[in-house]
């Protein structure tokens, strides 16, 4: 079995950087102070509108001088107070003392909150694990004229929201989708940025209506001009400067596009570099802080992530941090989300695909940088009351808001899961057989699902072939023949990965068409996408036959379409031909007087990968047993038989062979 892999972030930023090139560069990764840093931008091919005038003796002093020291976080809270009054307004409005509240204009006029949507009919992929975001009602309220308008539909959960300088406009970021909201003109424009990456965080522009982008292959990754709508990608201009959060009334964090010529790129192997500085409000960098990507800042503290979106660092005062210093490593995994609450605790979700069912979990930690506690949940992104004390929450398919002493009340030594049932929570495209037993099968099955793909996960990113889940999750099985935990060890015995220790990596599982058979019976389409802290991934698909055998559910078939027109056919011309090619073939090692058929699986071209759905399939395997009629062990002698699609011949075989058995 192969799969489609797509290396996405170290090609995209090598073809980027090679497109627009500099002459600047790190040396020995030599870390530059202030001055030498503003001589390397006014030698960069890339430092258009930015300021990099060292002439003024003040400015070469500026590091040491200036106090950065902020007041507040980086995204401003209100008082609990006048978010208790504006609730309090909103229940007048609405007669609902359960009013979740996104952010509130700083005139206080408007008021944006979000509602659950409700269940969709049959949508077409459902996430059952890593990252998932449930989907909302975005909602405005005038607390002047007392009217409600919903502005945004079917949209996944927001996490951050930030406005523009003068209040008229503001942008809100959830499930990688970024949308923007115009005050005076009363339109919402969703899907600002349409990308195929998703949106991980963005800025605003401290002077203009100006928004930033980040992508998951690129810290810096769009501009958009809101005046004019127009988004220019980093690869279409020569902007090196990408503003992303606040530090306070004169100054700014931003990300900084550090790009190598073609020539030293091929010296250091390095292209692009993407570090968090500090700039005024009209765009001299005024300190180098580290490379990685800033999420948040408290007061004089930052956190930031790795490059590659794994890892979360904390420094506790950007005043005092220098190259020599040691950020607080908060965590080795991919970080879905993170920022302070108003007490200055931070807040991250990170993944945890060894553990927990959904692949997430919330942690807490208090501003010294000391661990408080984690806990599993289900969206990969939380929101902060606009007050910064309470963080919103999906549990069982409503949303609640916790404080950090709530959620320690919580915690048990094992951690707490909110959603007692996959069921209850997803918007699921299920064929029932039995609307009453239904609930208990498909929770079931998707954790043999989750459980089998974080099998071939662990295989694919770490190298390890781990066959205790291959017996917990797979199985093989006869009338009909399907060989599911037999190919799976063909793929952990037939090729070699080397093992790795040093390298992190997350998982996400979409779930397509589900069909239960019957009470022990079913088939489910399965979409995965795998990413490790180096840079790469890889997406598989494909379509899991699965059993129910003494009350628990296993992976059977892969790709085996058991039940359709096609097998049978299939079967039929093996049968058919079986005779014919062995007996011109005298090479042959067996008769066909001892040669059963054993599992029938199906593949889609151009790049061969197992067929989601049959109709997409144009080549099919047949493995042949040779000896004996029952499911295939260590001493068994397999051969396979390769079948290809002909549009006028139809199916017509291909070939015979005893290699490569667990690929096409």
């Amino acid at each position: 079995m192969r799969f489609r892999i797509f290396y996405f972030s170290i090609v995209a930023i090598a073809v980027i950087s090679l497109l627009i090139g500099c002459e600047a560069r790190l040396k020995n990764e030599h870390v530059y102070g202030v001055e030498e840093f503003n001589e390397l931008l006014e030698k960069s091919e890339t430092s258009v509108g930015i300021s990099t005038d060292t002439s003024n003796d003040e400015n070469k002093e500026i590091d040491s001088n200036i106090n950065f020291q902020n007041k507040a976080s980086a995204i401003t809270f209100i008082d609990s107070k006048i978010l208790q009054d504006i609730r309090s307004r909103l229940q007048e409005i609405k007669a609902d003392s359960d009013v979740n509240i996104i952010t509130i204009s700083p005139d206080e006029e408007e008021v944006f909150t979000f509602e659950p949507h409700g269940k969709e009919k049959s949508p077409e992929r459902s996430t059952i694990y890593g990252r998932t975001y449930s989907k909302i009602l975005l909602v405005k309220y005038n607390l002047k004229t007392g009217s409600r308008k919903v502005i945004g539909y079917n949209i996944p959960f927001i996490a951050v929201s930030k406005w523009n300088k003068d209040g008229t406009k503001v942008a809100f970021l959830g499930g990688g989708v970024l949308s923007l909201y115009d005050r005076d003109k009363e339109v919402f424009i969703p899907n600002v940025e349409s990308t195929r990456s998703g949106i991980r965080y963005f800025g605003w522009n401290p002077d203009k209506d100006i928004l930033y982008t980040e992508h998951d292959y690129s810290p810096a990754g769009s501009i958009y001009y809101t005046q004019t709508q127009e988004i220019v990608y980093n690869y279409e201009t020569d902007i090196s400067l990408y503003f992303k959060g606040t530090l306070n009334e004169d100054y700014s964090y931003a990300t900084f596009k550090k790009l190598f010529s073609e020539e030293a790129g091929k010296k250091t192997g390095v292209l692009e570099e993407n570090w968090t500085v500090i700039t005024d409000n009209k765009g001299n960098i005024i300190k180098q802080i580290t490379k990685g990507r800033y999420r948040d800042s408290y007061n004089n503290s930052m956190i930031y992530v790795g490059e590659k979106g794994y890892e979360l660092y904390f420094i506790q005062d950007i005043q005092k941090y220098s190259s020599i210093s040691e950020p607080i490593k908060l965590s080795d995994k991919y970080i879905y989300d993170a920022k302070f609450d108003a007490d200055g605790n931070i807040i991250f979700v990170s993944a945890n695909h060894e553990q927990s069912r959904t692949g997430k979990l919330i942690n807490i930690f208090h501003q010294t940088g000391e661990f408080s506690i984690a806990l599993e949940i289900h969206d990969a992104e939380v929101l902060l009351t606009p007050d910064g004390r309470g963080i919103y929450m999906e549990a069982n398919n409503t949303f609640k808001s916790y404080t950090v002493e709530n959620l320690k009340n919580k915690v048990n030594t094992k951690g707490t899961s909110y959603n007692s049932s996959i069921y209850e929570i997803m918007d699921l495209n299920i064929q029932q057989y039995d609307a009453a037993s239904i609930t208990e099968d498909v929770d079931n099955a998707y954790q043999t699902v989750i459980g089998a793909v974080k099998t071939y996960a662990r295989w694919y990113m770490l190298g390890k072939s781990d066959m205790e889940a291959l017996n917990t999750y797979f199985t093989n099985t006869k009338a009909p023949s399907l060989w599911a935990k037999y190919e799976t060890s063909l793929l952990f015995t037939g090729s070699k990965l080397q093992e790795r220790t040093d390298m992190e990596y997350e998982v996400t599982i979409d779930i397509g068409k589900c069909v239960f058979y019957s009470e022990d019976r079913a088939d489910v389409e399965v979409y995965v996408s795998m990413g490790n802290s180096f840079g790469s991934g890889m997406g598989l698909q494909d379509n899991y036959e699965m059993i129910k055998l003494n009350g628990k559910w296993y992976v059977t078939g892969i790709a085996t379409f058991s039940r359709s027109v096609q097998t049978k056919q299939i079967k039929q011309i093996v049968e058919r031909e079986l005779k014919r090619i062995l007996d011109k073939d005298s090479e042959q090692r067996f008769s066909l007087e001892n040669v059963q058929i054993g599992q029938i699986q199906f593949w889609q071209m151009s790049e061969p990968h197992h067929a989601t759905r049959i109709e997409y399939s144009n080549y099919c395997k047949v493995f042949l047993q040779v000896g004996k009629d029952s499911v295939p062990d260590d001493s068994s002698v397999i051969y396979k038989i390769v079948l290809k699609k002909d549009e006028k011949l139809g199916w017509i075989i291909e070939n015979i062979s005893d290699s490569y058995l667990y690929g096409l």
